[in-house]
Order: structure tokens, then C-alpha cells, then sequence
């Protein structure tokens, strides 16, 4: 019986070998750059979310003062119609001017009618009594990625 002994070399690198880890690297970098661009996006873009928020409160805020102020500021507005806050260092207004924040933001807020249960005085949405004292009030800001909006009841409290 002959037995043949083949003699195996493990002296280098084959070309085939540097290839595969060669592929396997960079495919390792495109996906570890496209991650950290993805959280470089998501995170931007969450800025400009929680900006939009901040600035539809602020816009409440602002509102409310106004309220506070004297509620004829907003009980002569006209109900579903767009409005804008013109702000200055002295002065708070409301006007039909579209206000735009840091050249990207477009604030603006409507007051919609309350209605009410005649007998138990709870705000219903349809078929009740307009209550003249309370709005509801949607403060929105947008900017080209869309927009955010902060509703909430406003009520003369000189009323009560």
C-alpha cells in the first residue's frame, strides 16, 4: 500500500483572503458612517420638533397674558380665523401679519367657540350653548417640515 503525503504551506496570505477582509472592513465603515449620519439627522431634526413645541407654548403663554390683561384683547377676534402675535421690546399685539421666528418658524393660533351643556354646564362638542367666556385656543408653528400645534380652553375669569 503507498500512502502520499501532500505538504501544505500556510507561509502567506492569498489574494483571496486579503480581499474578503478588505470587503469586510468596509462594509463594516459604510454602515458605522451611515449610522452615525442617521443619528446625526434624527437628531437634528428632533431639535426643530422640540423648537416648534417650545414656541407653541410660548405662543399659549403669550396668549394667556393677553387674556389676563383685559379679555376684550381677545373676545373681539372673529372665531376660526387665522391670527398672528406681533411682538416687540415694549409691546404685545395681535394682527393679521404672519410672524416668522428666527427666519424658519411661522407662529400663528385661531380661537374656536366653546359650546356647553345647557343644564350641567360641561363642554359638549355639538349641541349645546355657545359660552361667550371661553375659547379654545390651537397656538401653531410650522416651518416646511410641518407643523405642531398646542390647544387649550381660555376662560374669562373676570366673568365668573
Amino acid at each position: 500500500m503507498r500512502t502520499f503525503y501532500t505538504q501544505s504551506s500556510s507561509r502567506g496570505i492569498t489574494l483571496v483572503e486579503v480581499l474578503v477582509a478588505v470587503g469586510i472592513v468596509s462594509l463594516a465603515s459604510i454602515f458605522i458612517g451611515l449610522t452615525v449620519f442617521q443619528f446625526a439627522e434624527s437628531r437634528k431634526e428632533l431639535l426643530h420638533e422640540t423648537d416648534k413645541m417650545y414656541l407653541a407654548e410660548e405662543g399659549y403663554e403669550i396668549i394667556r397674558l393677553l387674556r389676563d390683561e383685559n379679555w376684550v384683547n381677545l373676545s373681539g377676534l372673529t372665531l376660526n380665523t387665522d391670527y398672528y402675535l406681533q411682538l416687540s421690546d415694549t409691546t404685545l399685539a395681535i394682527g393679521t401679519v404672519p410672524e416668522i421666528i428666527n427666519g424658519r418658524y411661522t407662529r400663528l393660533f385661531k380661537l374656536l367657540p366653546v359650546y356647553r351643556n345647557a343644564t350641567t354646564q360641561e363642554i359638549v362638542s355639538s349641541g349645546g350653548v355657545l359660552d361667550n367666556d371661553s375659547f379654545k385656543v390651537e397656538v401653531s408653528v410650522g416651518d416646511g417640515n410641518g407643523t405642531t400645534t398646542v390647544e387649550a380652553l381660555l376662560v374669562n375669569f373676570s366673568a365668573l
